[in-house]
This record gives C-alpha cells, sequence and structure tokens, in this order.
C-alpha cells in the first residue's frame, strides 16, 4: 500500500500534517478516523489522530507484559473477549 500525502498546505498557514498520513503512520485502516461518513473536520481529525493510542504499541505492550506477568494474563483473558489468544 502506498502511504497518502504526507502534508496539506493551508493558506497563511504553512504545511501541516495529511489526517490521512497520520492514520496510515499510526498504523489504522484507511478511513478509521478519516471516512467521511464520520463526518470531522481536518483539525477534529488531527485531534482525535493525536490523542488516539498506536494500536501497533499498544499490542508490543501487552505482548511484553503478558511475558513478564503470565500468571495475572490468565486472570484478565475473559475481559479480553473470547478468551482466546489472536
Amino acid at each position: 500500500m502506498t502511504a497518502p500525502v504526507p502534508a496539506i498546505h493551508r493558506a497563511g498557514q504553512g504545511l501541516r500534517p495529511s489526517p490521512g498520513f497520520v492514520e496510515w503512520l499510526m498504523g489504522l485502516p484507511p478511513g478509521w478516523v478519516t471516512g467521511p461518513g464520520i463526518g470531522l473536520t481536518a483539525n477534529q481529525q488531527l485531534t482525535a489522530l493525536g490523542n488516539g493510542v498506536l494500536s501497533l504499541q499498544a499490542v508490543a505492550a501487552l505482548t511484553t507484559l503478558t511475558r513478564i506477568f503470565p500468571v495475572a494474563t490468565e486472570s484478565w483473558r475473559p475481559l479480553c473477549g473470547s478468551g482466546q489468544k489472536r
């Protein structure tokens, strides 16, 4: 997949990150935040993306923690859905 345009130019304000590029960089599916049906402005999209958790980092953190604390893992696994490893 090709990355979206990394920056957009705003008259009188210079360059700023493209919401689609930030979404792609975070590893989110295209349109997860920037889809037209969601109805967010570009500023709102960037705010939402800036406040978001990097899903790839979250997976890495949880994987590391489950290796460090394997006993605790079993107690919270049922809270995470089916209880099966993904």
